[in-house]
């Protein structure tokens, strides 16, 4: 989307008298409300935009409003009856209604947000070749509830904007995010574009919904999304070449766009993301805190904290001209969950076939891992006394979600009794036994690698890996091999003492703590003590996993140090086969980046082992 400015603003008109055609836009969006939204908390917010709107008198005050934010939607009739996208005019007042941002107004049965580009400036489709698409869409019958739609160009004030125009174009621009959200979301894309507002309205609307979009024309916008991933946001974004007309804007969206990513990360339900993303993305507030994650946002610093870890994204812009008392959202614990299980329960006992676990995978897919945890034990329960096989697939649902729940310990014995079952159903050679054992390894790995975390904080280096500080006889290393070598630990003491300054002072979770902790794990492997860099890498795992995520190239980096370093050759194999798993989630298979660890598994493969990559993952067969 590309929203052109000028930095030279016209004096607004001062009236006096009350506007006919405003005061009508008024009325026809109060009866517009009271037949889409009956709820009862809905009919109280109707009743009180109701009164705030009917007290404005004219567009002017309307447009200069600040304790509300509302949105012009362009009429279904409008839509269709135009011949190319119309520029929004406060003469064509009568092409729209106003919907207030949130309490369910904008919502995906009734709006549309429409995502294109613009061929040229001042005018994004002047012969209507992006917008005819579209309406022939409407007459096949897509969207067929669908009343209300909105378009930059036709629904924001473009151009010689007047002083009330710019002033709700800059506060509407910041709220773009929940926009997009909380309608249907379509696009038409004659052909890619590197355009920075298509892409990050690809990823409000990818990041907060559980199904990925699945045209052709939006695949690179999502090609790029993943690979953010492993790389960041601005280094995808200059690596691929994206702009956008308003340079002030680049941004804006950037911040926007790290603030997805991390959440993305950090908070796998759906609803709880958005209830987030719908809290910061109000012109008006400049910080939220949701009580049941601990986590904190600052849009001035730029900084998320949760749990004593703190992420940073580019600073995003707000009102400054609000009370400090109104800029802060506190988003209190609620008993949605258990209402939510509840209801999933009812549902799934009322199923006609295999209820409880088809729930159990629509709530997974939604990020809401403890009813599906509920439902996935009540399948199990229904499914003990029956098939193996059908035992089998529940203890595989039940593990997986406990793994996501980063629960390893439990997640490892169902493992053990998922392949122990295999191996009796289906003999120890079988595909199914070899798989369940991969799983309960790569369980195991998960459980030690949480163990380390779990002391890491806590606890000195010493005792994490069991041995003295540099300068002592080591652990890993034999009283002959100690005689006849001179201790070479200078370097080791250095780097230990670095080390420890970083984690007293900046704290055990910051970056500096861990590039300072695999500079001491790379100083032992050289100097010849590999038990011990094995063990210090093991700690570096999940502290990267956590800080940078499990697909970050520095992550990455550390698997791959890891498997220099560990002490078999399987254990070296597995590794980089980890490594480059973790690769393909960000990029595929042929991109040039995934060559070195490809070459450092190939080399390692026994005679008769073949690689294998798919969706589900890298196996060695």
């Amino acid at each position: 989307m590309r929203l052109p400015r000028t930095n030279a603003i016209p004096k607004a008109p001062t009236t006096a008298s009350s506007d006919p055609a405003f005061l009508s836009l008024v009325e026809r969006s109060i009866a517009a409300w009271e037949s889409t939204n009956t709820t009862r908390w809905k009919t109280r917010a109707i009743k009180r935009h109701s009164r705030l709107l009917r007290s404005l008198k004219t567009l002017d005050d309307f447009l200069t409003f600040r304790d509300q934010q509302y949105w012009f939607f362009q009429l279904r009739e409008a839509f269709l009856r135009q011949k190319a996208f119309e520029k929004w005019s406060p003469d064509l007042l009568d092409d729209y209604i106003l919907l207030p941002m949130g309490n369910g107004f904008a919502n995906p049965s009734d709006c549309v947000f429409l995502s294109h580009f613009w061929h040229e400036p001042g005018n994004p489709d002047r012969e209507g070749s992006d917008l005819k698409p579209i309406q022939e869409r409407l007459g096949d019958g897509l969207w067929s509830k669908a009343v209300y739609f909105w378009v930059d160009f036709t629904c924001l004030p473009q151009g010689e904007r007047t002083e009330p125009q710019q002033e709700y174009f800059s506060k509407a621009l910041k709220s773009i995010p929940r926009l997009v959200r909380d309608c249907a979301f379509t696009w038409q894309f004659p052909q890619f574009q590197p355009r920075l507002w298509l892409l990050f309205e690809a990823a409000a609307f990818a990041h907060t919904r559980a199904r990925p979009i699945s045209r052709e024309d939006m695949d690179p916008f999502m090609r790029h999304l993943r690979e953010m991933k492993g790389y960041g946001v601005r280094y995808v974004v200059n690596r691929h070449g994206y702009r956008c007309t308003n340079r002030s804007d680049r941004e804006l969206i950037i911040g926007w766009l790290e603030i997805l990513l991390v959440l993305s990360r950090l908070v796998p339900s759906l609803r709880t993301r958005r209830a987030i993303l719908n809290a910061i993305d109000n012109s008006r507030v400049r910080t939220c805190y949701h009580e049941q994650l601990g986590m904190g946002i600052d849009k001035k610093t730029g900084l998320i904290t949760m749990n004593g870890r703190t992420w940073g994204f580019t600073p995003v812009p707000f009102d400054h001209d609000v009370a400090e008392s109104d800029d802060h959202v506190h988003i209190p614990i609620g008993s949605w969950h258990e209402r939510k299980l509840r209801e999933e329960l009812r549902k799934a006992r009322n199923a006609f076939e295999r209820g409880y676990e088809e729930f159990g995978r629509a709530n997974e897919r939604d990020g809401e891992y403890r009813v599906a945890e509920a439902l996935f034990r009540k399948a199990l329960e229904e499914e003990r006394g029956s098939s193996s096989v059908c035992v089998i697939v529940a203890l595989d649902f039940l593990a997986g979600n406990l793994e996501k729940q980063a629960c390893y310990q439990e997640a490892e014995k169902v493992r053990r009794e998922l392949a122990t079952l295999a191996e009796e159903a289906h003999g120890p050679h079988h595909s199914s036994t070899r798989e369940s054992k991969h799983q309960l390894a790569m369980t195991s790995q998960n459980a030690r690698k949480a163990a380390y975390f779990r002391i890491w904080e806590h606890e000195v280096l010493e005792k994490l890996l069991e041995m003295e500080r540099p300068g002592l006889p080591s652990a890993d290393r034999s009283d002959a091999e100690q005689a006849g070598r001179a201790d070479p630990t200078g370097s080791k003491e250095a780097l230990w003492a670095s080390f420890e300054r970083s984690k007293e002072t900046l704290g055990p979770y910051h970056a500096k703590t861990l590039r300072g902790l695999l500079d001491l794990a790379i100083a032992f492997r050289i100097e010849g003590y590999p038990v011990a860099a094995e063990r210090l890498f093991w700690v570096a795992l999940p502290l990267s996993d956590e800080l940078w995520g499990p697909e970050h190239c520095d992550t990455l980096a550390v698997l791959s140090q890891l498997a220099a370093t560990v002490s078999s050759a399987d254990k070296s194999k597995e590794t980089y086969r980890q490594q480059l798993e973790r690769q393909l989630r960000v990029v595929d298979f042929d991109h040039p980046d995934t060559f070195t660890v490809k070459f450092n598994l190939m080399q390692m493969l026994d005679r008769g082992e073949t690689l294998e990559a798919s969706s589900e993952g890298v196996r060695i067969r």
